[in-house]
């Protein structure tokens, strides 16, 4: 124990002291007064001497009142503080949970990680706790609660199927914790499947004087063969299996009612395709290890039926052709001019057409499948298009050819991004005021987007002849991309998604960390875990210079300033209502 100041010249104010002592200490010069002997005996005669000395102290009580007061303002001016070394960190605990995916792993003792650390944080809650909950993007459940209120919380809490990022989970602990004194304590397995390493942050809160302890729930190691990755490519469908066992494995896996035999080699990865064939697939291992999450996988495909593409054309562009009839779930119908069969048919192309082999009504009919049953048409620019009656399908002017240049993506969306149209030597000149355009060439439309009634149309001004980005690999992507624009569809790896993707829906964002199939504003979502690093559940990290501690935390001694002013204000007030008293006590107010 010993005591700082915060300001060495506030000794000078005990120097106001020395007037208070000096008019104390001098004593008037006494008055002689004549007085009859007679009085002054009958005065004084029931005054004992235990009375005047109890007068001649109460006059002397007033001044150190007085002196006590002056001493401890002056004492607090020079800002005193007291500094003891005591254990400070064990009452005030951020507790860091593993949620994880992993936690679910089973132990040798028949428990979870999940139930292990439940129980640790138990015997370890104190008088104030906070409680984190370690996932892909860490959640502060509760903060400085009693020990019930931990325990009361802790029996509701379940796991869940995402992964895990300690590093984000200390350095929120750290916030939590600001400038006071506490002690961050992550109980978890240690598998780091998200972020930097945990020792990063450990070692920054450290230096801020913050004790981090981690406690593992893995005691032994634990068997496991899990799904780690999938990749989907239109309908196929390319999983991949992981052991991370010492020993090969021979494991029966499900598609739906299909069961294989896979043999996977130690700590090695095999590669599982098939096509999809249902809007719901679940494949799946069959046998059972300890870590039961990664042998499953759902993938929802919410379009049962094929696209229904219209190919009209009396000569068809081999590039058009070669890039529609290699789109995945597409099938194309062709049509030549004046036969187009009334058939009901998701998306219209117009390429190549004969304008004299036109009759009246071809384009028509199909403007009203636009315009009254919400079909889509794809109209491609020709060499003759300032000339061909489109009967009110496309709503563009054609005032000539004028000279092209480098193409200007305006808008990216889905069919637009990461594609690269290069330069086009010549263009229509066209007015599309009506719609959007999403590519142009100095101001002018390339390829616009119009509403017609329910339905969509698409004006593709890029001709074969004056560009070389039919030759390009974004050509065939562009239009496999458009095609599921304007029947919205999304991309099979929109609506299959990792667990912790963040998902926007009704003004706010969730985290997807739940594992199977949801229904998000309407919208069927398929959630995987799909994470190799969190699936190895035996994982140790040699590198890290992590530390476990016990059971039981160590304590740990630090220097505690407390400041004494205000303790010193509290007092002085109180003896300045005491003096207060003590006055009206003697009747002098």
């Amino acid at each position: 124990m010993l005591f700082k100041f915060g300001n060495i010249l506030g000794w000078y104010t005990f120097l106001a002291l020395i007037p208070l002592i000096i008019i104390y200490l001098i004593k008037p010069r006494p008055t002689k007064l004549k007085i009859p002997s007679l009085m002054f005996f009958m005065k004084n005669v029931n005054t004992s001497t235990a009375q005047s000395l109890f007068r001649h102290f109460q006059n002397d009580l007033l001044f150190f009142i007085q002196l006590l007061i002056f001493l401890l303002l002056a004492f607090s001016i020079v800002e005193p503080v007291l500094v003891l070394n005591r254990d400070v960190v064990s009452s005030n605990i951020v507790f860091v949970l593993d949620v994880s995916a992993s936690s679910k792993v089973i132990e040798s003792n028949n428990m979870t990680r999940f139930e292990i650390a439940k129980d640790k944080i138990k015997d370890l809650a104190t008088s104030k706790n906070s409680l984190i909950l370690l996932k892909s993007y860490p959640v502060v459940a509760l903060q400085s609660v009693g020990r019930s209120s931990l325990l009361r919380y802790l029996d509701r809490l379940q796991p869940t199927d995402d992964t895990t990022d300690i590093a984000s989970a200390i350095s929120l602990g750290g916030e939590i914790l600001g400038s006071s004194k506490g002690r961050i304590v992550v109980v978890s397995d240690l598998i780091v499947s998200k972020g930097i390493s945990a020792d990063v942050a450990k070692n920054v809160l450290e230096s801020r004087g913050i004790h981090v302890d981690f406690l593992d729930t893995k005691t032994d190691l634990r068997s496991n063969v899990g799904i780690v990755d999938m990749i989907i490519r239109g309908e196929d469908v390319n999983l991949y299996l992981k052991n991370y066992n010492n020993i090969a494995k021979d494991i029966s896996f499900k598609v739906n009612k299909e069961v294989s035999e896979i043999h996977i080699g130690p700590l090695s990865v095999e590669p599982f395709v098939f096509t999809l064939n249902d809007n719901l697939t679940i494949a799946k291992i069959i046998e059972q290890d300890d870590f039961l999450t990664d042998n499953e996988v759902v993938i929802t495909r919410p379009y049962l039926d094929k696209i229904k593409v219209l190919f009209i054309s009396n000569k068809p562009s081999k590039f058009l052709k070669a890039a529609f009839t290699s789109i995945d779930d597409v099938v194309v119908s062709f049509a030549e001019p004046p036969i187009i069969p009334d058939d009901e048919y998701d998306v219209y192309i117009l390429d190549g057409v004969d304008k004299n082999k036109l009759v009246v009504d071809n384009f028509g009919s199909v403007m009203r499948k636009v315009r009254d049953r919400g079909k889509a048409a794809v109209v491609v620019a020709q060499p003759d298009s300032d000339k061909m009656n489109y009967e009110g399908l496309l709503p563009v002017r054609f005032n000539g050819f004028v000279s092209g240049g480098l193409v200007d993506v305006q808008q990216i969306n889905r069919f637009t991004k990461d594609i690269d149209f290069g330069i086009i030597k010549n263009i229509f000149n066209v007015d599309s005021a009506d719609g959007t355009n999403l590519v142009s060439v100095n101001g002018t439309g390339l390829v616009s987007l119009f509403k017609v009634g329910g339905g969509s149309v698409v004006y593709y001004g890029i001709l074969d002849s004056e560009s070389d980005f039919k030759l390009t690999p974004g050509y065939p992507v562009f239009w496999n991309n458009l095609i599921y624009f304007l029947v919205g569809r999304e991309d099979l790896n929109n609506v299959n998604l990792k667990s912790g993707t963040v998902f926007g829906f009704l003004n706010e964002t969730v985290v997807l960390d739940k594992q199977g199939l949801h229904n998000l504003n309407g919208k069927p979502i398929a959630i995987n875990l799909l994470n190799e690093k969190e699936s190895d559940i035996s994982f140790v990290d040699v590198s890290s210079d992590i530390k476990t501690a016990s059971a039981k935390l160590d304590k740990i001694k630090s220097d505690v300033d407390y400041d004494l002013a205000v303790y010193l204000s509290s007092l002085i007030l109180l003896l300045i209502l005491f003096e207060l008293f003590y006055i009206k006590f003697r009747g002098e107010i």
